[in-house]
This record gives structure tokens, sequence and C-alpha cells, in this order.
């Protein structure tokens, strides 16, 4: 089209017109979660709280007061970006931690690091970490990962984390095996 402009009107005369598009944040969010797959049901939620012009995005805090569903895997790949492009701090409470996720920035997204975790925040060894990887590969089918919780909870406490962490870890990891071991 610019050449047909440049041979009728000349060079001269000719001049480009574009058009700006101004990305509300929403929207943005929208399809940056569908281009990371997220469940629409996440992308809803997120979007949700983001209000007009807003230049601010979605807080950590009001992600996590929404409670979504961190056990999927693409929305967890979604934090660990974050993480990465400095967006979202990483509290790892040990070293032992930080040695086992530092890689991923608190994310574990491997079954070794599943089983690394409970190694050494509860105390596990490595058979019984096995014992654990192998029931979350079933969990969805036998639901024998429950059978490790109380034990988790135990250990880790006994270790000096909090009940509050230690639940939250737990739970974390059971939801793990439903995406970490498709």
């Amino acid at each position: 089209m610019i050449q047909w402009v440049y041979e009728t009107y000349g060079r001269r005369r000719a001049a480009l017109c574009s058009t700006v598009i101004r990305y509300r944040a929403k929207g943005a969010l929208r399809d940056v979660g569908k281009a990371m797959e997220l469940p629409e049901d996440v992308i809803e939620l997120l979007s949700s709280q983001i209000w007009g012009w807003s230049m601010d995005g979605t807080e950590a805090n009001h992600a996590e007061e929404l409670n979504p569903n961190m056990a999927d895997r693409r929305l967890r790949l979604t934090l660990d970006i974050a993480r990465r492009k400095g967006r979202e701090t990483v509290d790892y409470l040990t070293p032992e931690l930080e040695r086992v996720l530092g890689k991923t920035l608190g994310v574990p997204l491997f079954q070794e690091q599943a089983m690394q975790v409970v190694m050494v925040c509860a105390g596990f060894f490595a058979s019984e970490a096995d014992q654990l990887r192998r029931a979350m590969a079933t969990f969805k089918h036998t639901g024998g990962v429950v059978n490790f919780r109380e034990r988790r909870l135990t250990g880790m406490v006994e270790r000096g984390y909090s009940e509050g962490f230690a639940e939250r870890s737990v739970n974390q990891l059971e939801g793990f095996g439903s995406y970490g071991f498709r």
C-alpha cells in the first residue's frame, strides 16, 4: 500500500500514519494467561483483581488471597518467570531449602526436588522419599500420598519450620503429584 502512495503522490508528499493501541493491564493479563495456557478460571481469578487502567497488575498478596491452584504446572512456571524477572521475591526460609530449590527460585518443578525437600525439611530417608514419590505418581488413582502427610508435618515442625509453613509445603507437594508425574 505504501508503495502505491509513493508512486501516486511522490515521496515528498506522502506520510506514514500509525495507530497506537493502549493495552489495558486486564487484557494483557488475559492474553499472557492464554499464551501460558493457564486454565480459564485462573485467568479470570487473577484478572478480576485489576481495575480500569491499572498499571500495577495483580499483586502477590491479592493472588494468595484468591487461593489459586498452585499445583497447576503452568501457573507455577508463570510464577517462576516472575521471580526470574525480579518482580517477585523468593524467601527460602533456610539455606537447605535454597540449595534444593535455588535453581528454580523456590518453585519445585522436578521430581528430584520434591524428594529432596522431604529429605531436607522433614528428615525422610532416601527410601522413604522414593516411596513418597511413587505415591505421588499414583496420587490421583490411589491417594497413597496421604499416608505420608503426618510424617512430613511432624518432621518439618521438629526441624524448626512453623506449622503454617509445614502445612503449605505438604499441600504444595501433594499438588505437585498432579502435574509433576504426567
